[in-house]
């Protein structure tokens, strides 16, 4: 396996000039996609009114959009940021809200796609909460948001903002607002001091509860019934108060809940059912809050912090979770009222990526680490399974034996052992010891002898073990530093440490880490460097202030290159030493085509931290870019659609479409093609005299700009079709779950 860099440094840069330098062709991967890990924190989650397929997902970096029901999710074009609260206009559908932590409200008009900041006149910091109805729309198009200083109004979303105050107290941080369906007009407001308010006029005048019944404490959310609208429920520290009479009268919070309540959800229907989110999962009670009982069944993350309820199908209901622990969070969903979820985040990522291993003999298998669980996909990142590593231990590392694949090693947050799995991550056993005992554990595999690996935790330096990590042995001569990364070439192995608060510095060693010298001395602050897979000689690090240096032989002497601010990680294309990337955190990757002289961006995102870069090491034009907050970037070269027996190619050879199914015995396999026409093509399961679906791209970029997709299902097996436009690298992902026929119809995919 190549040398590759594990972890690098997230650190804050010097606002200097940013610098690129004249012109270079563009570098082999410039198409990207996004490869998951599936789910992460969801702190808001609405269902369009008047549908009961299309839902609003808001979580750490921006909007995700669902329009089968949350099958699937794909992102909109921002907003970037923490998505804390999410309100759709009820009579304009394809006008939508969201709330950004710190960050002021933003408003599309194209149902998620686009987005444009309107919260220039609220408070510098408005602070909509993490969930629940921070933001209200009502029919007529008026906008309220709950903010830091109390409640404000926009007129249909122009950007300009009116406070409404009048009986509010001075200390106004307003967490929660919802509105009487049948009076628009009546407005409820929670506030983190405990206070219920009510306005009658708008929010021109607000009237304060005074025997709501129960200790001041977080209103955390307001949930008017929409069968009732008498009746109101307010979720407190001390549990769920409720009112039958528009808040005159308040009975206090009763038994049965655990943990105090995040969020509400009342039932469209029945005026008696309501939905609690709480710490430890989804609770229901059916006698308007007098007893509560768990409906948790399959819910993997408790921590619940978003409900939504279909009113088409008030047994439907969907559960926004917040990724606590060991659980990585996401979307999930229940067509039974609770007694049965099952995990819906297929699309969504906002999920930060510790460490990456590419299986080096089928690099479709990905392992990643997540540093909450360890994920394996078997398809390149399209589907990804949670690995029975070991309850509640926070997964740091992953690497793959690189002589037998299906040994796999993790480091978890424990000072003991390493964990180790022969089958390929299916299950997985303590092995030995950790290296230097801590959290964070980094260490790498010897490439030319996988019993040798070298590792480092916490403060103690740096360990090398000969037997497969069974025992490990520090090197007395590396200082009292913490390893962040180590890369391993032939007869050098190099390392960037630190120590608390003193800046980093690059050792190195050429005695199989017996001795260590400072090739590159805390002065110059080295973050990451990377060691050319064809040419083990040439090297490149970045220092903390953007200057990038290389060195032709080993590191024992070094040249500036140029300047490049704001670099997490560098990497060297297999085969071409003078082929770079860098990983840029809060800018995007950028590639350099002679030895990073020049630069140019393959993609350019201001709201993503983006880390690591690892290599595919059978496909030189394959890399992929680990991010603090949206899970794993995939860039490649994109290559014209070759027909073959389970791929079709339609519209000239533009689209690649590509079917994976299982059947209700758990087997699995990929559809195989019947090309119909240069539009539309078929796929067969089992029996190529049986078609189980059709697939269909059209150009209708006459009508709309786009490229259209239809699918049309003939099977009730699970499938998942995937549409690639090979020009762009863009993908549209269709999934039909095991039993039913879904069909699928998207005008606005491509």
């Amino acid at each position: 396996m190549p040398a590759h860099v594990r972890r690098s440094f997230a650190v804050c840069l010097l606002a200097l000039p940013f610098l690129i330098l004249g012109q270079a062709s563009p570098a082999a991967a410039t198409a990207f996609t996004w490869a998951g890990p599936h789910g992460g924190p969801v702190n808001a989650l609405v269902l369009q009114p008047g549908s009961s397929n299309v839902l609003y997902a808001g979580t750490r970096t921006g909007v995700f959009k669902s329009v089968d029901g949350g099958a699937t999710w794909f992102p909109g074009d921002g907003p970037l940021g923490s998505v804390l609260s999410i309100a759709v206009d009820p009579a304009h559908p394809a006008i939508v809200y969201a709330g950004l932590d710190q960050g002021g409200v933003h408003k599309s008009i194209d149902g998620g796609a686009h987005w444009i900041d309107i919260g220039g006149g609220l408070p510098v910091k408005p602070h909509p909460r993490p969930s629940g109805h921070s933001l209200v729309v009502t029919p007529s198009g008026a906008v309220y948001a709950a903010t830091t200083n109390g409640v404000f109004r926009s007129n249909k979303g122009d950007g300009v903002w009116k406070p409404l105050n009048e009986g509010l107290p001075q200390e106004r941080i307003v967490l929660s607002l919802d509105i009487d369906p049948s009076r628009p007009q009546r407005i409820y407001a929670g506030l983190l001091s405990g206070g219920l308010y009510r306005s009658n006029d708008g929010g021109a005048h607000w009237t304060h509860f005074s025997d709501i019944r129960v200790p001041l404490s977080v209103l955390s959310d307001i949930a008017v019934s929409p069968a009732d609208p008498k009746i109101v429920y307010a979720a407190t520290i001390s549990g769920v108060a409720r009112s039958f009479d528009s808040g005159a009268t308040w009975l206090r919070p009763t038994q049965g809940l655990t943990g105090f309540p995040v969020c509400l959800a009342a039932h469209p229907t029945l005026p008696g059912t309501v939905y609690a989110g709480t710490f430890f999962g989804v609770f229901r009670s059916d006698d308007r809050g007098q007893t509560w009982v768990s409906v948790s069944e399959g819910l993997s993350d408790p921590d619940v912090q978003a409900l939504a309820i279909d009113p088409a199908h008030p047994a439907t209901v969907w559960a926004g979770t917040a990724s606590i622990s060991s659980h990585l969070g996401g979307v999930f969903k229940t067509s039974d009222a609770g007694a049965h979820w099952s995990f819906s985040s297929n699309g969504i990522s906002s999920v930060g990526i510790r460490s990456l291993a590419i299986d080096p003999h089928d690099p479709g298998t990905l392992f990643a680490a997540s540093g909450l669980e360890l994920v394996r996909s078997r398809d390149r990142g399209l589907h990804w399974t949670t690995l029975p590593v070991l309850a509640d231990a926070l997964i740091w590392d992953v690497e793959i034996d690189p002589v037998d694949s299906s040994t796999v090693y993790a480091a978890a947050n424990l000072d003991v052992p390493l964990f180790k799995s022969t089958d390929g991550g299916d299950t997985w056993t303590q092995h030995g010891t950790s290296p230097g005992g801590g959290i964070e554990v980094e260490f790498e595999i010897d490439p030319a002898n996988p019993s040798v690996f070298y590792g480092g935790a916490g403060y103690n330096g740096f360990h090398k073990s000969t037997d497969a990590g069974e025992t490990w042995i520090r090197s007395p001569s590396f200082p009292d530093v913490q390893p962040e990364q180590i890369v391993i070439a032939p007869g050098v192995v190099y390392a960037i440490g630190t120590s608390g608060a003193n800046l980093p510095q690059m050792f190195r060693s050429t005695d199989a880490g017996q001795t260590w010298q400072a090739v590159i001395h805390a002065d110059q602050s080295p973050v990451s460097l990377a060691v050319s897979p064809s040419d083990p000689k040439t090297v490149y690090t970045v220092l903390l202030d953007g200057t990038i240096l290389r060195s032709t032989d080993s590191g024992s002497t070094w040249q500036k290159v140029n300047t490049l601010l704001h670099v997490a990680s560098l990497a060297i294309a297999p085969g071409s030493p003078e082929t770079l990337y860098a990983a840029l955190s809060g800018q995007g990757v950028y590639t350099s085509t002679d030895g990073g002289a020049n630069w140019i961006p393959v993609i350019q995102n201001a709201g993503l931290s983006f880390g690591e870069i690892f290599l595919d090491p059978q496909d030189p034009e394959r890399l992929y870019v680990a991010t603090d907050n949206r899970g794993i970037l995939a860039l490649y070269e994109p290559e014209e659609c070759e027909p073959g027996p389970a791929k079709l190619c339609l519209q000239g050879g533009r689209f690649q479409v590509e079917v994976a199914w299982t059947d209700f015995e758990g087997n699995n396999g990929v559809g195989q093609t019947l090309p119909l026409t240069n539009e539309t093509g078929g796929f067969w399961f089992f029996d190529s005299g049986n078609v189980e679906l059709v697939a269909k791209v059209l150009d209708g970029r006459g009508s709309n700009g786009k490229f259209w997709v239809f699918v049309a299902s003939l099977t009730s097996v699970e499938f998942t079709l995937t549409v690639t436009d090979t020009e762009t690298g863009k993908q549209k992902v269709y999934h039909n779950p095991l039993g039913h026929m879904a069909s699928f119809a998207d005008t606005d995919a491509f």
